[in-house]
């Protein structure tokens, strides 16, 4: 058994398959509620009841939003069990149509809400994030264009700005170079003062080793001694103290251009302090010289405030409201399967369903022919047959086609531009032949009877029986040469008029109503149709055309008073144009080959209503899946039901 998902992917969209393909007008019946009160009580549930009446009448007369009654199990005989067996699924199937055509119109509805309001919120959000765009280059503008009118009003002190900053880095730098040379002659001169330091030393070593003798020889023995190396220490001891002196000078002198130099420094400082008070002075005299556009500047930053909050804001409710419809469009996936709204063709019983047969092909018969018997079960009253043949007798045509539809032609009516024009009016007096002929003749097979009158006139006439009472045809000859040829309908009222020029050619047709006022005339040049002329009862030109398909279209537009239902072959060309003209609603057929084809989209996009009759169930889940956007659509082969069915395990 198939459950939940695993169901939904394997049947698809089931329900479009068994439900009603149409709906009527509600008629009340004992046992029977509606789905819709049924679906909004307590417990939303649906519940079958017994069903009353027969089968086939139900399917005519019972509105599809009705909940069909469910047959209760029974133990009376085979026969009968077998008969509610039947009739409880049929109610089950009707009862789960019902149910999710009540479920597809909440979720659908939620969707559209939903998505309105992301639509709307998106545009909000576009408007306010646009906003702050435009806040924000017009808050720019301003502030530089404050900016630039305060560098021009101080564009004096701008370069007096420069020049000092300019003095103080010459001034640091000099500064710099100064320091680092008194810091040199500062090491220089403690070099100097640790060599004296060591010279006075030795000296002085040299004095003490002269106090302790007291022996005159060895004191002169010592001086000789000594002598050189006393002499050498004193002259390095007088040059490093000249050193020193040398020194210390240089570096008093170094220190002193220190000293000026940091003076100017700080006088330098002074005025770049003085220049900076002024140009802070000045700023504010420019910013307020100008109040309007600092009002401006403070009213768009609070504009670009609001406008960055609000944009935040709808970014949090746009979110929100995307989340809902995720949610929404899972619901409709797995609930439903396709994720377009499908509803079946919904119709009234008296409504004429038109078959236009000339967009069908032999191969396609047998499918209209079981939408034909399919719609007369299900209690259409009249259907009805739409052709372009331009011709007067469409008998043996309604012949053919109600063979292949396997329907009694007194139950199709037959629609097309000419019989339709000359079936207008009440019948007139039937044609009569001459009365007084000078010879009256048959040929040999007796079908055809010629009348001999005056002045080289002949008439040849032709009957629809052999009692020579209902005539067909009638041809006027002058001479021998035929002049003119009358049709005559098989109510024996004149048809139409074909008259010849005298080389023969083809001069015009004219065609009547039943009534015996003329309809249309139809002009030929050398044989070749020119012109077709509409006229009104008083014999006046309404409409010309130059050809067949003009007057056809002419006639589909204005003349072809449908109110029902008019259904083709989708593939078709012809018939696409004509749905495009014609007043009633139209349907497409689709059949298998139809489906697979590459242009169905764009013959989808064609019709203003989309509205199809499918072929069978797999045909309904392709055409679903190709057009991909919300359609009414009923099988013409009903048999989809499936082998089980899975229920949804709802998180709700």
């Amino acid at each position: 058994m198939f459950k939940g998902k695993e169901f939904i992917r394997k049947f698809g969209g089931i329900a479009m398959g068994i439900r009603d393909m149409f709906k009527s007008k509600p008629e009340p019946q004992p046992g029977l509620r509606s789905s819709r009160s049924a679906n909004t009580s307590t417990n939303n549930t649906v519940t079958p009841t017994q069903p009353t009446g027969s089968s086939e009448d139900r399917h005519a007369t019972e509105n599809n939003d009705r909940v069909r009654p469910a047959a209760r199990p029974t133990t009376v005989s085979p026969v009968s069990s077998l008969v509610s067996a039947k009739q409880r699924l049929a109610a089950v199937a009707q009862d789960y149509n019902a149910s999710r055509e009540v479920l597809q119109r909440l979720l659908f509805t939620q969707q559209e809400t939903v998505q309105q309001q992301v639509t709307d919120l998106s545009a909000k959000l576009a408007t306010a994030k646009e906003t702050s765009t435009t806040v924000s280059k017009d808050l720019n503008h301003l502030q530089d264009e404050a900016e630039a009118e305060g560098e021009a009003a101080m564009g004096d002190l701008k370069q007096q700005q420069d020049a000092l900053d300019a003095d103080v880095n010459t001034q640091q730098g000099q500064i710099g170079s100064v320091l680092a040379n008194v810091n040199e002659l500062g090491h220089e001169l403690k070099v100097l003062q640790q060599r004296k330091e060591k010279l006075q030393a030795d000296e002085a070593e040299i004095s003490e080793a002269f106090k302790s003798e007291t022996d005159p020889m060895k004191i002169v023995a010592l001086a000789d001694k000594y002598r050189q190396e006393i002499d050498d220490n004193q002259q390095q001891l007088d040059k490093t103290t000249q050193m020193m002196t040398e020194v210390e000078t240089k570096r008093d002198q170094v220190k002193a251009q220190l000293k000026e130099l940091r003076s100017q420094l700080m006088e330098t400082q002074k005025q770049q302090q003085a220049l900076d008070d002024q140009r802070e002075t000045l700023q504010e005299q420019v910013a307020t010289a100008n109040e309007s556009r600092n009002q401006q500047i403070e009213t768009l930053s609070e504009q670009l405030t609001d406008a960055e909050s609000q944009t935040a804001q709808l970014q949090r409710e746009l979110g929100e409201q995307n989340d809902k419809l995720a949610q929404i469009n899972a619901d409709i996936r797995d609930w439903l399967s396709v994720p377009v709204p499908v509803n079946g063709l919904m119709m009234d019983t008296d409504t004429e369903v038109i078959f236009d047969m000339d967009s069908f092909t032999a191969d396609q018969l047998p499918v209209v022919k079981q939408a034909a018997q399919l719609l007369l079960r299900r209690g259409v009253k009249q259907l009805g047959l739409f052709t372009a043949t331009f011709a007067i007798d469409l008998s043996e045509h309604l012949a053919k086609w109600a063979d292949a539809l396997g329907i009694d032609s007194e139950r199709l009516k037959i629609h097309s531009p000419l019989y339709d024009l000359q079936h207008e009016g009440d019948l007139s007096a039937k044609v009569s032949l001459p009365s007084d002929p000078v010879d009256d003749t048959w040929n040999d097979d007796r079908s055809v009877r010629t009348l001999t009158l005056a002045d080289q006139w002949e008439v040849k006439v032709r009957y629809y029986n052999d009692d020579a009472t209902n005539i067909a045809y009638i041809g006027y000859y002058k001479a021998g040469q035929l002049t003119e040829e009358s049709t005559v309908n098989a109510a024996g009222v004149l048809a139409a008029n074909r008259f010849y020029q005298e080389d023969g050619k083809l001069d015009r047709d004219e065609y009547y109503r039943q009534n015996g006022l003329g309809v249309l005339t139809v002009h030929y040049s050398d044989d070749q149709l020119s012109q077709i002329e509409v006229l009104n009862p008083a014999g006046m030109q309404v409409q010309a055309f130059g050809d067949l398909d003009g007057f056809n279209q002419w006639w589909l537009a204005n003349e072809f008073q449908n109110t029902g239902l008019l259904v083709g072959a989708i593939e078709n060309d012809d018939y696409r144009q004509l749905a495009g003209v014609v007043q009633g609603s139209v349907a497409g057929v689709v059949t298998q080959a139809a489906v697979a084809a590459d242009q169905l989209v764009a013959w989808a996009d064609a019709f203003s209503e989309q509205q199809y009759f499918a072929e069978n169930y797999e045909t309904e889940l392709k055409l679903i899946e190709r057009l991909d956007r919300s359609v009414n659509v009923s099988l013409i082969d009903q048999r989809n039901m499936p082998v089980t069915m899975g229920v949804i395990q709802s998180a709700e």
